[in-house]
């Protein structure tokens, strides 16, 4: 859910208002230090990588929600779908988190490592590729970063998400 407030600075979301949702939904402890300075700036202040990194936050939680079971399409090459709106509380309309919680159900654990061990082979094979000069149109290495990046994190509790290694 601090993903999702995250991405709604790309959108315009005023600050206060995305800090407020937070609050309202006991989320603030959820934050990180890098999150908090994020939600501190005008969408406009922010760095331009900074920009890129904000937008970029949905294809993670593309990944967290298809390990939430919300949806089957985890794929190497597509971006996310429209339907993810649909799954989201609105922060715009200041919805609560709950019936994203209740809906929220863990895959199997076994289902998500595998999954989490096909994104970092298409990771090195992407990776290989851009190295190489070649391109493939089976996958996309941004989206295959994001997404296994939110996998590792699902998979190691002891990792901090602003330094998830992503090791190929």
């Amino acid at each position: 859910m601090a993903l999702a407030a995250l991405v709604q600075l790309h959108f315009g979301a005023p600050t206060d208002h995305l800090m407020k949702w937070l609050k309202e939904n006991r989320l603030g402890a959820s934050i990180t230090a890098h999150e908090s300075q994020l939600l501190e700036t005008d969408f406009a202040d922010l760095p331009r990588q900074s920009q890129i990194d904000v937008y970029w936050y949905i294809e993670a939680i593309w990944a967290l929600a298809w390990v939430g079971g919300l949806h089957q399409n985890l794929s190497l090459n597509t971006p996310v779908e429209d339907s993810l709106a649909a799954m989201l509380p609105s922060v715009e309309k200041m919805e609560p988190t709950d019936k994203f919680v209740q809906d929220f159900a863990f895959r199997d654990k076994s289902e998500i490592f595998s999954m989490l061990d096909y994104f970092y082979r298409a990771h090195w094979f992407a990776r290989n590729c851009q190295l190489a000069g070649s391109e493939s149109d089976l996958v996309d290495l941004d989206i295959i970063m994001e997404r296994r990046k939110a996998l590792e994190w699902v998979c190691d509790s002891s990792l901090d998400w602003d330094d998830v290694p992503l090791d190929t």
